[in-house]
């Protein structure tokens, strides 16, 4: 698939998704373009010219979040763009939305700390918090809801007594931020899909995907 930009060149595609409400969206170096559905010619774009990171869209299909040079949410019923406000000296922001939340996991590198929040689904206010946490651990990856009302993350540190990494995948209640679940599993992946009841997890890791239940991610399913 090739997207062609203004300039009559066309761009590598680097990501490709649809958004719940069915449009079809690709993003490339050029920005974020939207086709109606997946059979239109014509498209729309919906970020101004530059490379876009992989957007995250909410359950509702209203918003959608992309972090390129800053972290933005936008409103698709108002057509509008938000920057939500975040903790300075941080170089790392990974976003998931879940059912009423807007999910942020921030660091300043890996072996740091890793700061987890939820934020209310408010147009006029993004920096209106359920919840915030700071996690020891390194945040490997940002999921996303799983079993309807949860959210999971992979956390990775080295463990003396066994010579090797742990991965340990934890899920957090997403309206209190309690953890709900926690078992350890394969290495994640820095790209992960959800299925749409929640249940199964896919990570990709070099040339493997593993596919896991959320209530059991120490036995994958699949590689």
């Amino acid at each position: 698939m090739l997207v062609h930009s203004s300039k009559q060149y066309r761009e590598r595609v680097d990501f490709v998704a649809f958004a719940p409400t069915g449009e079809l969206y690709a993003s490339s170096h050029d920005g974020l373009f939207r086709w109606p559905n997946p059979t239109a010619q014509a498209r729309d774009r919906v970020t101004a010219a530059g490379p876009v990171v992989r957007p995250q869209f909410s359950p509702c299909g209203r918003y959608f979040a992309t972090n390129r040079d800053k972290l933005s949410v936008y409103d698709r019923e108002r057509d509008t763009r938000t920057v939500p406000d975040l903790r300075e000296n941080i170089i790392g922001t990974a976003t998931a939305f879940a059912d009423g939340a807007l999910l942020l996991s921030q660091s300043a590198g890996y072996g740091w700390k890793t700061h987890l929040a939820a934020r209310r689904l408010k147009p006029d206010n993004w920096n209106d918090e359920l919840w915030s946490v700071e996690v020891d651990r390194t945040v490997r990856a940002l999921v996303g809801c799983v079993a309807g009302d949860r959210v999971m993350y992979a956390v990775s540190w080295w463990e003396e007594s066994l010579t090797r990494s742990v991965y340990r995948y934890v899920q957090r209640d997403v309206r209190t931020g309690e953890v709900a679940d926690e078992c350890d599993g394969p290495e994640p992946g820095d790209m992960f899909a959800v299925s749409a009841d929640g249940t199964l997890v896919a990570t990709a890791l070099n040339n493997r995907v593993t596919v896991m239940a959320t209530e059991n991610c120490a036995e994958p399913l699949a590689e």
